[in-house]
């Protein structure tokens, strides 16, 4: 997501902020200690003796949702139409599933891809996977979502740019048929991404190029001012940053 300056850059702030990155370390186990304090020990691979931590928090990424997850495992009835149901009313179906995320496979129409047999997988990476057919009027979009020729992140960008292709082409064409033979594929408009990093610094990556420090901080405030909904919503986060910075950040529990 970030280039190799970018991360370094990244890093070096937060050491000077007083936090240590330790990358390429693997996570064994976490237990209370014996002083009965509260405190916790921690077991990392690399490392021959358990580490002591007061606070420990873990942040690995998404879970797919339990109806996804449910989804794929389920034998399901595909085409719906009666008149296909009874030329194949004997035949199982499944949807394709991501072998690394479990998310639902999704053609370049964003139309859930199904299989015959057992549960199948595809490697989104290399775009291998078994013969497959369409799910009629089924589409997925998001994270919960995997293109089977490409692998785009999970982040509000592409979920935004797949939901107005979606509604753009469904409006426009209406069936799911249509939409495959004469709406345009699905295509991820990269708008870069940005970062805050603390200190009123940010980092932002565009295609090849990298921006760091208070420049990428003001393109990252400016973005989510214009990205707000309305004008309403803009001046209220506006107002709520110019507050937050002369009073600072309520955190008090009422």
């Amino acid at each position: 997501m970030f280039d190799k300056k970018l991360s370094s850059y990244t890093i070096d702030t937060f050491r000077r902020q007083g936090i240590h990155i330790k990358t390429q370390h693997h996570l064994q186990s976490i237990r209370p200690d014996e002083d009965g304090k509260g405190g916790l020990k921690i077991k990392i691979q690399e490392y021959d003796d358990e580490v002591s931590a007061g606070i420990v928090v873990w942040s690995t990424g998404l879970m797919q949702n339990p109806l996804v997850a449910r989804l794929v495992e389920q034998d399901i009835r595909a085409p719906v139409t009666p008149e296909e149901q009874q030329l194949c009313k004997q035949q199982t179906w499944r949807i394709v599933k991501a072998e690394k995320s479990g998310g639902l496979v999704v053609d370049d129409h964003l139309r859930v891809r199904v299989s015959t047999g057992s549960t199948q997988t595809i490697d989104s990476q290399s775009g291998h996977s078994a013969p497959s057919d369409i799910l009629p009027e089924v589409y997925a979009m998001g994270d919960c979502a995997v293109l089977e020729r490409e692998a785009l992140p999970a982040t509000a960008q592409v979920a935004s740019q797949q939901a107005k292709y979606l509604a753009k082409a469904l409006n426009k064409y209406g069936s799911c048929e249509a939409v495959g033979n004469k709406s345009k594929p699905f295509l991820f408009l990269n708008l870069g991404t940005i970062a805050y990093i603390g200190s009123w610094r940010a980092i932002a990556q565009s295609s090849s190029e990298g921006l760091a420090g208070r420049l990428a901080w003001v393109l990252w405030r400016g973005a989510y001012i214009t990205r707000s909904m309305s004008i309403r919503n803009k001046i209220m986060v506006l107002v709520h940053w110019i507050v937050t910075w002369l009073f600072g950040r309520d955190i008090s529990r009422f």
